[in-house]
């Protein structure tokens, strides 16, 4: 099983400003595209998982989202990436 781990900022919201929780729906269509072809499933790691449950990101990915990254402290890039691993433990 092919997984990615998607941080929403950035990603599915190019913009930088202040979070409004907006997507773009053109770089949600791209990302989707992207997990068809691999069949890809995906764990949410962005700090929109503190605002949202999974069946919000599920309508966002086409029902892919596996698991959400717990809330702990990930002020480090190795701290998201432990993170990430207990998600796909679960």
């Amino acid at each position: 099983m092919i997984v990615f781990a998607i941080d929403i900022d950035g990603v599915a919201r190019p913009d930088i400003k202040p979070n409004d929780y907006k997507v773009e729906p053109g770089c949600v269509e791209r990302i989707n595209q992207v997990l068809r072809h691999f069949d890809a499933k995906v764990i949410i790691t962005s700090n929109w998982r503190l605002a949202f449950n999974k069946s919000f990101f599920n309508q966002l990915f086409d029902g892919r989202v596996v698991n959400i990254t717990e809330d702990t402290d990930d002020s480090l890039p190795e701290d998201r990436w432990k993170e990430v691993q207990a998600a796909l433990s679960d």
